[in-house]
């Protein structure tokens, strides 16, 4: 059975995390700093008697979250309420050892104003860096860092302010894009899962997707099956083809083109579509009257205003019947 010994949150850890044994201290080696995680890794089961006999859940914290920073300024957190004798008999001793640890990992992994050809594994967090090109297993943080090209299953944790992607091609990830941050070009199954700020996409080909878009992120164009989940404030979708789609659009969200049998779920406030073509079908539109839906000669467009017909009002001396003037 195991006991919450500890008054915090358990899963909240804070970088850098690490587990304190009698005779070594162990640090977290990736993204993840879950002590619960390491513990699991250890097989040392999360009880109160192993936090009284076994084990120290420590941190090392950086000082306003500057991971850059050398890590003999941070400080020596211990996350749990209870400590084993053999740690309060050379208390300092193992809080040296622990320190030794984080600036170990940290000396390999964290990488500050650097230009790199090639990351092709591991862990590695980035600030005012250049890399060429990423790929393998690698996976970077970016802040104000870019990156050339990923490749393979590479993967870019998080991005902050105005860090960059220049092209991502088969199994390449980006986590979230935070601030400025920007992916130029996105080819194979590469995907975006959630972009903040002003971020964009310029181009996204094949399988691409992105998961969530706020504010004023932008999606320069979409190819084949891209998908975008959900786009939030001015966001914006130039072009999308193949079977693309969009399932929710809000405030000023646009879609320029749309091809073949693409399909716009939702679209809310002053959202626009501009054209749909082949078998495109977009439903669901609240804001009305300031929709407008352009449709080609010859187009087989689909226009169905289902959830909110019955709420359309009419201007005096216009006919009711008469909504199709509104829509081209």
């Amino acid at each position: 059975m195991q006991i919450d010994y500890n008054k915090e949150e358990k899963d909240m850890c804070r970088f850098r995390s690490g587990i304190l044994l009698k005779d070594r201290a162990v640090i977290a080696q990736k993204d993840n700093d879950s002590h619960q995680d390491m513990l699991e890794e250890l097989n040392i089961s999360d009880t109160y008697e192993n936090a009284a006999r076994v084990f120290v859940r420590a941190e090392l914290i950086p000082e306003k979250e500057e991971w850059w920073t050398d890590p003999d300024g941070w400080e020596f957190v211990i996350d749990q309420d209870i400590v084993p004798d053999w740690f309060e008999e050379d208390r300092e001793g193992h809080i040296s050892r622990f320190r030794e640890a984080v600036k170990e990992w940290w000396s390999g992994h964290v990488l500050v104003d650097k230009k790199i050809d090639t990351l092709r594994t591991g862990y590695y967090m980035l600030k005012d860096c250049e890399v060429e090109k990423l790929c393998g297993d690698a996976m970077v943080l970016l802040k104000n860092s870019k990156v050339g090209e990923m490749w393979d299953s590479s993967q870019v944790g998080v991005m902050f302010h105005s860090s960059q992607v220049g092209e991502m091609w088969d199994g390449s990830q980006v986590g979230e894009m935070r601030d400025g941050s920007q992916v130029r070009e996105m080819w194979g199954s590469s995907q975006v899962r959630v972009m903040y700020g002003s971020s964009q996409v310029g181009v996204m080909r094949d399988g691409s997707q992105v998961g969530k878009m706020h504010d004023s992120s932008q999606v320069g164009g979409m190819y084949n099956s891209a998908q975008v989940r959900e786009m939030h404030g001015n966001s914006q979708v130039r072009e999308m083809y193949g079977s693309a789609q969009v399932r929710e659009m809000w405030g000023n969200s646009q879609v320029r083109e749309m091809h073949n049998s693409a399909q716009v779920g939702r679209m809310h406030g002053s959202a626009q579509v501009g054209k749909m073509y082949d078998g495109s079908a977009a439903r669901d539109f609240k804001g009305y009257p300031l929709i407008k839906l352009l449709v080609p000669d010859g187009g087989s467009c689909r226009f169905e205003l289902t959830a909110h017909k019955n709420e359309l009002t009419v201007g005096a001396g216009e006919c009711k019947n008469c909504f199709a003037n509104r829509y081209t």
